[in-house]
């Protein structure tokens, strides 16, 4: 093998540290998420280094019902995409609203963690529920829509908000940040 075979095969960095809160940490999350979580959910898998198909992930509805969301309302008309679900967030009529009830169970029926692993190969488990969440803040705001996530979290911000709050200050307390695949 010459070097210059060898040098092409050179694996670059596979993590990234992020700063959620910056634009430049906020713009790599929302990419991971949607070039990296989201596809390895839809297949079931829990890792950015494949393992195990988990079956239950590939099947839940709320995994099931992500889709691409193409938007054109910013100041340049350029287009942009975050994920969102098949089921509107606004529902007008009850089988809409027994459709967004039923997506809500099974985001709340989520209880796997996501793993990434920093340089060292150090394991870090999150929680899908965060992962969405943060998006779901990151990408829209917050704010509710019919093409949002944040009604998705109707059940979640009252349970899961005490953890979730308690993950981040433990996470703050540590002194450490997650390091998240490219």
């Amino acid at each position: 093998m010459d070097s210059t075979t060898k040098s092409s095969r050179t694996k670059a960095p596979v993590t990234t540290k992020i700063y959620l809160g910056t634009q430049g940490g906020d713009a790599t999350y929302k990419n991971w998420v949607e070039k990296e979580v989201i596809p390895n959910l839809l297949a079931g898998f829990t890792s950015n280094r494949g393992g195990i198909r988990n079956v239950s992930i590939a099947n839940n509805g709320f995994i099931k019902s992500l889709r691409p969301n193409t938007f054109t309302k910013n100041l340049h008309k350029n287009s942009s995409v975050s994920y969102t679900t098949s089921v509107d967030m606004s529902p007008r009529t009850d089988e809409g609203r027994l459709e967004l009830n039923k997506l809500i169970q099974e985001f709340d029926s989520l209880t796997s963690s996501y793993t990434v692993y920093d340089e060292d190969g150090t394991k870090h488990s999150i929680p899908i529920k965060e992962i969405f969440y943060q998006y779901n803040l990151i990408a829209y705001n917050g704010k509710s829509g019919s093409g949002t996530l944040t009604r998705i979290f109707d059940n979640y911000a009252v349970q899961g908000g005490k953890e979730l709050r308690q993950s981040i200050k433990d996470f703050d307390d540590s002194g450490s940040h997650y390091h998240l695949s490219d």
